[in-house]
């Protein structure tokens, strides 16, 4: 009686390993549709930044970044891109500005982190408390994930 309940306790655990398995091919299908389906045009340029930082092609960033001045995506990328080369100056004149216009934000957190990174310890605190607490009314995922990379930090 026990050797027919193991079998069967096998049986129906490959039975589920194989369904596992059908189901995440599945759901990776679906996820690579949504992104394809659901990243706007307005997107766009950002992710093929990202892909070129990612790559290395730190001149491509840089470009993006230079075309839209006022996206805040494209200068925490072009940022990274000027920290890949040694070029900290220069990513943090391109962070300041941004992070003053909004200190809770993706250019502020960044530019902490440069500061951190640079041993400006008081700076670096101010900024990744201003990052912390600046947190809006209705805090999405990435507000969230963004106050806990700064509390993490400090």
């Amino acid at each position: 009686m026990t050797v027919s309940g193991w079998r069967q306790g096998r049986q129906s655990s490959a039975g589920l390993w194989r369904t596992r398995r059908l189901g995440r091919s599945s759901a990776l299908v679906l996820t690579l549709v949504a992104l394809v389906v659901v990243v706007p045009r307005a997107q766009a340029p950002a992710a093929a930044a990202e892909r070129a930082l990612l790559a290395g092609r730190f001149d491509e960033v840089v470009a993006a970044a230079a075309s839209q001045p006022g996206d805040e995506t494209l200068a925490v990328f072009a940022a990274r891109a000027e920290v890949a080369r040694g070029q900290y100056e220069r990513a943090e004149e391109r962070l300041r500005p941004l992070a003053a216009e909004h200190p809770s934000g993706d250019a502020a957190l960044e530019l902490g982190l440069l500061q951190q990174y640079l041993g400006r310890r008081s700076e670096a605190r101010r900024t990744l408390a201003l990052v912390l607490l600046g947190q809006p009314d209705r805090p999405t995922v990435r507000d969230h994930a963004r106050a806990a990379a700064a509390a993490r930090a400090l």
